[in-house]
C-alpha cells in the first residue's frame, strides 16, 4: 500500500519503538517548540512588562516591584497550564492527542515532547507498544486426513502508523492475521498427506516466517499497513493428526516395534523372523511364547496378533488387540 506521507518513517521502525518512528507530517516538532516558547514568553514577559510599566509611575522601585510581581504571576499561570505544554511517555508507550484546529490526531512516542496547549487529551489516547502474543488452532484438510495446527503469533502497534490503529479493535487485527495464516496453511498443506504435514513442521515454520515476518511482500504488508501493526513473530508448535488417526498410527508403531522385539528375542533380524514365520519355520506355539515374553518385557498386558501381509515393507500387519494373555 502506498502511503501519502512524504517523510514517513519505515514501517516497523526501531526496536524498541522510538519517537523518531513518527513522521514530521504526523507531528511537526518545530511548530510545537515554537508555540511553547511563545506561550512561555508571553506568560512571563507580558505581565512583567505590564507591571514594570505600571509601576514606573512610582519610580524605579515601583517598576521593579510590580515587574517582579507580574513575572511571578506569569510563572504561576504557566504552572497551571504546564501539563498542556508537553507529553511524556514511558518506554514502550505512546499517546495520541487530537488537534481541533487542524483536525487530525497527533501521535507521541516514548520520552518527553513539547505539545500545542490546545490539543485535546483523554485517557483513551494511551496506547501500549508492547508485543501481544496470541495462540491459535486451525484445522486443515490434507489429501489423507484433516490435521490440527497449533501455534502462536506476536504483533504490536506500528508507532509510525499508529493513527491507522486507532479505532481498530484487537479482535479485528487478530482475526485478520489468523485468516492470513489459515489461508497460507491451506495452500501449503492441502495438497500433501497428513503424515508429511506432521513431519514437515520445521519447513512449514520457515516458510511462515519468510512470508509473515521476514519478507515485506503483499498481501501481509498491506494488511499491516492498513491496520497499523507489525508482525513480530509467528511459530507453529505442533501439527497433529485427528484422535482416530493418531490411535491407528500409534497401533502401527507399536506393532512394528513388537516385531523388532520378537526378532531380537529369537536372535534374528526382523526380515528373517518374518520370512521364517511365513514359511512355517516358526510355529504358532513358538511365536506365542515369544509374544508373551515380548509383552512381559514391554509391560504390555494386551495380546496383539502379528500376521504377515504381502507388500508391507515391514513384512507385518498390526491387528487390534484380541484380548488378554
Amino acid at each position: 500500500m502506498t502511503d501519502s506521507h512524504a517523510h514517513e518513517a519505515p514501517a516497523g521502525g526501531h526496536e524498541p519503538p522510538t519517537d523518531s518512528d513518527i513522521s514530521w507530517d504526523d507531528r511537526n516538532r518545530a511548530s510545537r517548540v515554537a508555540s511553547v516558547s511563545l506561550v512561555a514568553l508571553a506568560s512571563l514577559a507580558g505581565p512583567a512588562i505590564f507591571g514594570a510599566t505600571l509601576g514606573s509611575i512610582y519610580g524605579p522601585a515601583g517598576a521593579w516591584l510590580l515587574g517582579t510581581a507580574g513575572f511571578a504571576a506569569g510563572g504561576y499561570f504557566i504552572s497551571k497550564i504546564l501539563d498542556r505544554l508537553y507529553v511524556y511517555n514511558e518506554e514502550w508507550s505512546s499517546y495520541v492527542t487530537n488537534d481541533p484546529i487542524f483536525g487530525h490526531n497527533v501521535p507521541y512516542g516514548p520520552g518527553f515532547h513539547f505539545a500545542h496547549f490546545w490539543e485535546e487529551r483523554n485517557q483513551a489516547g494511551n496506547y501500549k507498544l508492547h508485543v501481544v502474543t496470541k495462540t491459535f488452532e486451525v484445522t486443515v484438510q490434507t489429501t489423507t486426513a484433516s490435521v490440527t495446527v497449533k501455534g502462536s503469533f506476536q504483533y504490536r502497534i506500528d508507532l509510525a502508523l499508529i493513527n491507522r490503529f486507532i479505532g481498530i479493535s484487537a479482535s479485528t487485527v487478530e482475526e485478520g492475521l489468523l485468516a492470513f495464516i489459515k489461508s497460507f496453511l491451506i495452500e501449503e498443506l492441502s495438497d500433501k498427506d497428513a503424515e508429511y504435514s506432521r513431519k514437515s513442521i520445521t519447513e512449514t515454520n520457515k516458510k511462515l516466517k519468510e512470508k509473515f515476518v521476514e519478507n515485506e511482500a503483499m498481501p501481509v504488508l498491506e494488511f499491516e499497513h492498513q491496520y497499523g501493526i507489525v508482525t513480530v513473530n509467528l511459530i507453529l508448535e505442533e501439527i497433529r493428526l485427528p484422535q482416530e488417526a493418531q490411535q491407528t498410527r500409534n497401533a502401527v508403531d507399536e506393532a512394528s516395534t513388537l516385531v523388532r522385539v520378537l526378532a531380537q528375542l529369537s536372535g534374528m533380524s526382523p526380515d528373517v523372523y518374518t520370512q521364517r514365520r511365513e514359511n512355517g519355520q516358526i510355529s504358532d506355539e513358538q511365536h506365542n511364547k515369544l509374544l508373551d515374553r515380548a509383552m512381559a518385557v514391554s509391560g504390555n498386558n494386551a495380546r496383539i496378533n502379528v500376521n504377515t501381509f504381502e507388500g508391507n515393507s515391514a513384512g507385518v500387519t498390526p491387528m487390534l488387540p484380541i484380548g488378554n494373555p
